[in-house]
């Protein structure tokens, strides 16, 4: 029951490395959380303020389906959007739209001191600073995004024999980049295996590799890849969270467990989703204690509730440690943040087993 609870978990997920547009094994942001659809203001509104742009990824690599723009007024996000398959955003300024309870104040300071960024796990982003009373539909011009593979900073080093790939095996690299791009999988798989053949060691040749043939579903092929990955060059994250992605789906938790063990210890700061997934995969093992110190790790990181999966699956964890009423706590406030999950059914049968057991425990309590 257990397993099957948290793979479901999993597989409801929150994150997606890819500098190609994966449709396997991804683990799209939870649509609960509040966010507004990018295709339109609302009608009713007769004097509607928003923010609309674009967000790009260096490279022309596409657009994730977890990309999302959030607005920062230097307290916590305001208000956040989803991003269409073009890169294309409108961020409406309205109680609506608020990722916090209060809501946009439009009465408030306006703009000044806000800045705008987009999210997608496994990218950093650039940043548009604000300022004024928004009136209107303000154009703010072009977000970029980059993979933190591809960037100067600990933990997202890629290594030097990545760097020192020859020319021929740059340009197929190159080659495959663009047929997978536009879905041409066997040709892009073809062009990557080529650069590996120059270059064996070219550790993101062996990551987009195994993108691909999850796209042809060669799982074990993929899977091999990314292991690839990672022996070339052991501070890869995209690869390690690939993995643990595929690991999970084939319910391989020892293997998964070592997986995010190198993750979380890459980058212990980078993303609550990545403590979400150690979490899991040792829930799944039964260690219990591990699994509760990543899920409090990965809600101390977790403000937003980006991640409202972390709260049900710390729930379970409780629940199993038989501290019930933390347990209700935390699984109250997954369906409170994601009243409408797949899980919710099941979540709502756990609280209500859980809520039982803490009435029994305490009666016992009691009674001595």
């Amino acid at each position: 029951m257990k397993v099957q609870l948290v793979l479901c978990l999993l597989l409801s997920g929150t994150i997606l490395l890819s500098s190609v547009n994966i449709q396997a094994q991804s683990f799209p942001r939870d649509p609960r959380v509040p966010q507004t659809p990018s295709n339109g203001m609302d009608p009713a509104n007769t004097n509607p303020a928003a923010l609309s742009g674009k967000v790009s990824v260096a490279g022309g690599a596409d657009i994730t389906k977890d990309t999302v723009v959030v607005l920062d007024c230097g307290f916590g996000d305001r208000a956040r959007a989803n991003v269409d398959s073009r890169g294309n955003f409108m961020l409406r300024l309205d109680n609506g739209n608020s990722s916090g309870s209060a809501g946009w104040d439009r009465n408030s300071t306006g703009l000044t001191g806000c800045s705008l960024r987009a999210e997608a796990s496994g990218y950093q982003s650039s940043t548009i600073n604000l300022q004024g009373d928004p009136s209107g539909v303000i154009e703010v011009g072009t977000i970029s995004m980059s993979p933190l593979s591809h960037l100067d900073g600990e933990g997202f080093i890629v290594s030097a024999a990545s760097l020192a790939a020859p020319e021929r095996a740059k340009k197929h690299f190159a080659k495959g980049q663009d047929q997978a791009r536009k879905g041409r999988w066997t040709a892009a798989c073809d062009s990557f295996r080529k650069a590996i053949q120059a270059y064996p060691r070219y550790a993101i040749a062996w990551l987009e590799l195994g993108r691909v043939q999850l796209h042809q579903n060669a799982i074990n092929d993929a899977q091999q890849s990314f292991v690839s990955a990672t022996t070339q060059d052991s501070r890869l994250l995209p690869a390690y969270v690939e993995l643990a992605h595929l690991q999970a789906a084939q319910r391989q938790w020892g293997a998964m467990a070592r997986t995010t063990a190198n993750l979380v210890e890459l980058a212990p700061e980078s993303s609550a989703a990545f403590w979400f997934l150690d979490s899991a995969a040792n829930y799944n093992l039964q260690n219990l204690q591990r699994a509760e110190n990543s899920a409090q790790r990965g809600l101390r990181l977790d403000p937003g509730h980006h991640v409202p999966q972390l709260e049900y699956l710390y729930g379970l964890v409780l629940g199993t440690k038989r501290s019930y009423n933390l347990a209700v706590q935390h699984i109250k406030n997954y369906l409170q943040l994601s009243p409408h999950a797949e899980d919710a059914h099941d979540a709502q049968s756990r609280l209500a087993e859980f809520q039982k057991l803490a009435s029994t425990q305490a009666t016992q309590a009691a009674s001595k």
